[in-house]
């Protein structure tokens, strides 16, 4: 009951894992959506905003500076008819005039109007407004009007030109025409713009908010009226002014402009920002209509728009989690179902089904489970009646594979050993050096055999005693003891028998001394090998274990055919060494017999050979290089063999033909010895022996490192002998002398670095070095 219960809470832990999944992924899904569709959403809502007040602002700004622009371009055309009527022309002013100017004016915003004549002498002065108090010397000495009068056009300025400090007062100047093309005089009109009203009219219609400021200001940013006449007279960028945080860029760009055009800007200050619309009113005078809208009215709308979005995404996603929540139970439950079901049949119980009515895929579903658990069901109880047969022929075929398997591993391992022993029988029969083949064998009968300690001894014939020549895992005590004899000890016995000795217990085998060495490295075990030929006995191959260890008859077989293979590469690699030997006898007896041709070269060879010894040795060559350097040193003469003992013995100067006869026998010496297989890398020694450093020797006229390096030394060692003995045509040098002309000729003749190995050796305390190379 416990293992139910336990599965029917891991198909629970399972069906909720699909659950959580499923509601994850449609939640997932759900907010994903909804916060990308509130993100898009607020964004754009946001930028149609900003934009549509931006605009707004933009066009209100136009709408009023045009409107100011119409009133303005209105009243200089009322002056400008003023000034054009004859009475005033003729400064003929009554008051039937005066009146009559006072009608016209009195649905216009002209406060009052002065008439000058030409002297600029107030001629007449009409005030239709009692605030209308500016001063009447002012106006008859201002610049403006002066200027309108000479040059003969209106001129618009404001009231600070003539101290009139008025909120929304400016004057126009219109000129009289009188003859001759001369002002008779002007016309000044007092004029007041009221942009109260149309500030009023935002606040009424609720534009923008409601709470947007306007400005009329002149080219140097003072205010020149608003509806707070504090404001009047300051500088629209000064400290406490709404623009004060604008940056130079955007004062300029607000003072600047276009007649026609407004212009956009964004000022913020303490992280608050300010839409500033800018539209150009009188370009002469220097006026501009400004707006300003604080962005956080722009935005209000966005706000709120964002709130209901947020509380409908909201909404939308606790739908969403509730449809998830619906659809994870209508997936997961039928799942649960089948996995309760499965669960029971996995512990036997065989007669399980599933109770889903659905019409879908899960219903489809269980209807086929309690087919396959009704059939699954009968075929258990198929099954069971075989079982047993099936267990009886199962333990057979099992014996009968156990068998198979261990056969197939005996095989595999016999497989093994003979590839490993064709393999190592073609390498040491093709080798010709015996240590070589010696560790060949020791590596594959670690290899082969399993055992890790080993030795070959080799029967020396002449002193008829065996040696350790190679071995492993054992110690320099084993290594170093005296040579034995054959019958002396397990090894001497297995070559005095010609048979495999073998102990299987060492300590309680007698045939091994009580005091014997391989008692004291724990050895237990061993068999010796003798190695035989079909004429002789060259020595033995001894196996040792550290456990007791029965040799199988394979085991045996497969050693004694290896031993065999084993003794014949040693017997080759024997007589190829004495041939070798025969072969470079004979030829440096010949050498021997071309020095004796001359007195005065006698022992020559001997003498380069030491001395090119010496010099290699000091030069750091490792034991196959030295022993290349001393046959090449026995033999560098050798193609001497076919000069006239005249010309060698001559005493007087050679002629160009004997010289070069003498110059060809490095050639010659090559040639000789080139059929000699051992001696194929002493060729260019030879050749080359003669070879100068600096590249003027023969027989090629090489150079530097182009000379084999053998050679380098060779060639030393050969003018150094030459130095020192007696020649027909001279007498030898002492070593003194020769040692300076060696130092003398070090890096033309000589290699400096064979030259410093041969002070080294014949100069050490000379005190000088070889100059660089």
């Amino acid at each position: 009951m416990a293992g139910v219960a336990q599965n029917g809470k891991n198909s629970f832990l399972r069906s909720w894992g699909v659950r959580t999944k499923l509601l994850l992924s449609f939640v997932l899904l759900s907010l994903v959506s909804t916060c990308v569709y509130m993100w898009i959403a607020h964004s754009h809502t946001r930028r149609m905003a900003e934009e549509h007040m931006t605009q707004k602002i933009e066009l209100l700004a136009g709408v009023f500076s045009e409107e100011i622009r119409r009133d303005l371009d209105a009243h200089i055309d009322h002056v400008t008819e003023v000034a054009s009527l004859s009475d005033v022309r003729s400064m003929e002013i009554g008051f039937p005039l005066e009146n009559r100017i006072r009608r016209s004016f009195s649905q216009t915003s002209i406060n009052a109007l002065f008439i000058l004549d030409a002297e600029r002498q107030m001629v007449s002065a009409s005030h239709y407004d009692e605030k209308s108090f500016v001063s009447l010397d002012k106006i008859s000495n201002s610049e403006h009007v002066e200027e309108a009068m000479k040059e003969f056009k209106a001129k618009v300025f404001s009231g600070e030109a003539v101290d009139y400090d008025r909120p929304g007062a400016f004057f126009i100047a219109v000129p009289v025409a009188g003859a001759f093309e001369a002002a008779a005089g002007a016309v000044v009109a007092e004029v007041i713009v009221d942009i109260a009203a149309m500030e009023k009219l935002i606040e009424k219609k609720e534009i923008a908010g409601g709470d947007m400021r306007m400005f009329l200001i002149n080219r140097d940013g003072v205010v020149l009226t608003h509806t707070d006449p504090d404001a009047i007279g300051k500088c629209v960028f000064e400290a406490g002014m709404p623009l004060s945080a604008a940056s130079d860029k955007v004062r300029k760009g607000i003072l600047a402009g276009e007649q026609g055009k407004t212009d956009k800007f964004l000022v913020e200050e303490d992280g608050k920002k300010q839409i500033v619309a800018a539209a150009v009113i009188n370009p002469a005078a220097g006026w501009k209509l400004i707006l300003i809208q604080p962005y956080e009215r722009i935005i209000a709308p966005v706000i709120k728009v964002r709130n209901t979005i947020f509380m409908w995404g909201l909404l939308a996603l606790a739908v969403s989690i509730y449809l998830a929540l619906y659809r994870a139970r209508r997936i997961t439950y039928p799942i649960g179902e089948l996995i309760r079901a499965a669960e029971e049949i996995s512990q036997g119980h065989y007669s399980q089904r599933v109770t889903i009515y659905r019409r879908d895929e899960f219903g489809w579903l269980a209807s086929a489970f309690n087919r396959m658990s009704a059939d699954l069901e009968s075929k258990i109880d198929a099954l069971k009646i075989y079982q047993s047969q099936l267990e009886e022929a199962f333990n057979q075929v099992q014996s009968d594979a156990q068998k198979r398997e261990q056969a197939n591993r005996d095989l595999s391992q016999k497989v093994s050993e003979l590839t490993s022993l064709a393999e190592v029988t073609q390498a040491i029969t093709t080798s010709l050096d015996i240590n070589e083949v010696l560790n060949m064998m020791v590596d594959t009968i670690v290899k082969i055999v399993g055992i890790d300690i080993c030795s070959i001894k080799l029967l020396d014939p002449a002193t008829n005693k065996m040696s350790v020549k190679i071995s492993r895992g054992l110690g320099e005590e084993y290594i170093k003891k005296s040579p034995t004899r054959p019958g002396e000890g397990v090894s001497g016995r297995a070559i005095k028998e010609r048979v495999p000795v073998i102990i299987e217990d060492v300590d309680t085998d007698e045939r091994v001394e009580p005091d014997h060495i391989i008692r004291s490295i724990g050895v237990k075990s061993i068999i010796s090998i003798p190695l035989i030929t079909n004429v002789s006995v060259l020595g033995v191959l001894n196996l040792y274990t550290k456990e007791k260890r029965i040799f199988t008859e394979d085991e045996k077989r497969l050693l004694g055919i290896f031993a065999n293979q084993a003794a014949g590469a040693i017997e080759n690699a024997r007589l190829f060494h004495s041939l070798r030997e025969n072969y470079l006898n004979t030829i440096q007896a010949l050498s021997m017999a071309i020095d004796a041709k001359d007195q005065y070269t006698h022992g020559h060879s001997k003498r380069v050979s030491e001395i090119a010894a010496s010099v290699g040795r000091a030069y750091g060559l490792d034991e196959n290089e030295l022993d290349l350097l001393k046959y090449a040193s026995d033999l560098h003469d050798i193609g001497k063999i076919g000069i006239s003992e005249v010309i060698i013995g001559k005493k007087s100067k050679l002629t160009v033909d004997e010289y070069d006869m003498i110059k060809s026998h490095p050639i010659v010496g090559e040639t000789i010895i080139q059929p000699v297989p051992f001696l194929k890398e002493v060729c260019p020694i030879i050749r080359h022996h003669h070879e100068r450093y600096d590249g003027y020797g023969y027989p090629d006229g090489i150079k530097g490192d182009e000379i084999p390096e053998l050679a380098r030394i060779l060639h030393l060692a050969d003018a150094f002998d030459a130095m020192t003995s007696d020649r027909p045509y001279r007498k030898a040098l002492s070593n003194e002398v020769a040692i300076q002309e060696v130092k003398k000729h070090c890096g033309t003749q000589f290699d400096p670095r064979v030259v410093a190995a041969f002070l080294k050796v014949f100069d050490p305390e000379g005190g000088e070095t070889a100059p660089p190379a």
